[in-house]
């Protein structure tokens, strides 16, 4: 085999390599950019989750405040089950309390 043939032989698989390379990053480049764009959106639920359950706990300790102190006189709940479960919650969360206060009495 001449020396212009080899040469040509090695030009010839270089160019292949060089296609296959570049075909390999591209794909790689595409995935890579998939995978960055996909875990921003699950940051972004993340944050706004976060922000609407801070929303939530604001809320309830807001109505629940309410119940306690004496200002919200009357609530409204059609169905029976919901409420009696409101005023359980409200009554656990005193017991909570309580509980909190008497290991905060024995520090």
């Amino acid at each position: 085999m001449e020396s212009k043939d080899l040469e040509s032989k090695f030009k010839e698989i270089g160019k292949k390599v060089a296609e296959v390379s570049k075909s390999a990053f591209d794909k790689a480049s595409d995935k890579v950019q998939d995978f960055t764009d996909k875990s921003i959106l699950k940051i972004d639920i993340k944050k706004l989750q976060t922000k609407k359950d801070e929303l939530y706990k604001n809320f309830g300790e807001k109505v629940s405040n309410l119940l306690f102190d004496g200002t919200l006189k009357e609530l409204v709940i059609e169905n029976q089950e919901e409420k009696e479960s409101l005023f359980s919650i409200q009554n656990e969360i005193l017991e909570l309390e309580k509980q909190i206060q008497q290991k905060q009495s024995e520090l």
